[in-house]
């Protein structure tokens, strides 16, 4: 233990960029892309579209804040597939979590 603890302490900035990419590849390998998105999470990507394609009408149920952090994401590697963006989506959510 005393090792570790260490060589935490030594190279810290490694240990945390270790630590990001250890979970990273949790997150990715037990994330289920086969299931489609749940109704919170369909209507934010359905808004981070829209705000991509320049629609910034606030919905009246939910926070705009994820779907304006996605829109950039869809403008730059969208799809016309819903189910492709669902995936997109997912993905930076696994990224943006491990962080």
């Amino acid at each position: 233990m005393r090792r570790i603890y260490s060589f935490i302490e030594k190279h810290f900035y490694l240990a945390v960029i270790i630590l990001f990419f250890m979970t990273l590849g949790i997150r990715l390998f037990l994330t289920p892309y086969h299931q489609v998105l749940r109704e919170d999470a369909y209507i934010y990507v359905m808004k981070g579209i829209e705000i991509s394609h320049g629609n910034f009408t606030p919905s009246l149920t939910h926070a705009i804040g994820l779907s304006l952090f996605l829109a950039p994401f869809f403008w730059l590697f969208g799809s016309e597939s819903i189910f492709q963006n669902m995936l997109y989506a997912r993905i930076i959510s696994v990224i943006v979590g491990s962080l």
